[in-house]
């Protein structure tokens, strides 16, 4: 993924403009970094919060700031899916990347993506191989299960991983289900976990706002594949 991309998808996006000019200042002093660069040019921090952040939640936040807390230099890793899986996505990386910063946390944001899909892999790969401690949230047992799965994925060493545990009231606070809330609010399919309000309760004021400009920009969005799901009735839609 050039800057050129990059630009364009900023240009596009459904963020507002000050968060569009906040994610152009931040990749140029460095801030925001793409995956590739920051593996040629040693600014992998040791201490890396990895995850989707599609979109950054309260949970998230939750434990971007304990993480910060352990190591004021932690940064983050906004892992991504490939080029090829991008309708996946309810937001770009770089707008995840803009989202998080509007939480006011000013941590260095390495975008874990390639448009090739082979070095995608091995960018992915790199990029959780380097760090020391890779720190991962926890609600739930199944939380772990999927922390464990990294370790032969991405072959990285067990005593790397450093989970922290989310308090209670963020004990469902999930970017997967607020994707599905998304979604059936697309396909007009009623409320599921509590609609809207549970969107509300997950993010800030900001983000939800980005996330109803998303619901407009995919609307008519038909290869989408939570639309897909959604029209065939999958509840992989709430999880994707």
């Amino acid at each position: 993924m050039d800057r050129v991309r990059i630009l364009n998808e900023i240009d596009k996006s459904v963020l507002p403009n000050s968060l569009k000019i906040d994610a152009l200042d931040a990749l140029n002093n460095g801030e925001i970094v793409l995956g590739q660069e920051a593996i040629e040019n040693g600014l992998v921090p040791k201490i890396i919060a990895a995850g989707s952040f599609d979109p950054a939640t309260y949970g998230h936040r939750f434990i971007l700031e304990r993480a910060r807390s352990i190591d004021p230099n932690a940064g983050i890793i906004v892992v991504s899916s490939t080029s090829k899986d991008k309708n996946y996505q309810l937001f770009t990386p770089i707008e995840r990347a803009a989202l998080i910063r509007s939480y006011g946390l000013r941590m260095r944001i390495i975008l874990g993506f390639h448009d090739t899909p082979e070095q995608h892999s091995k960018v992915l790969k790199e990029l959780h191989q380097i760090p020391e401690i890779i720190i991962k949230g926890r609600r739930n047992p199944l939380d772990s299960r999927h922390t464990a799965s990294l370790i032969p994925k991405y072959n990285i060493s067990e005593e790397s991983i450093f989970e922290i545990q989310s308090p209670d009231e963020l004990a469902d606070v999930s970017s997967g289900n607020i994707k599905g809330e998304v979604w059936a609010e697309v396909m007009n399919k009623g409320e599921i976990l509590g609609g809207v309000e549970y969107i509300r309760r997950s993010v800030s004021d900001l983000i939800y706002v980005c996330v109803k400009e998303a619901i407009k920009k995919r609307d008519h969005d038909s290869n989408h594949i939570f639309k897909k799901r959604l029209e065939a009735g999958s509840s992989e839609a709430l999880f994707g």
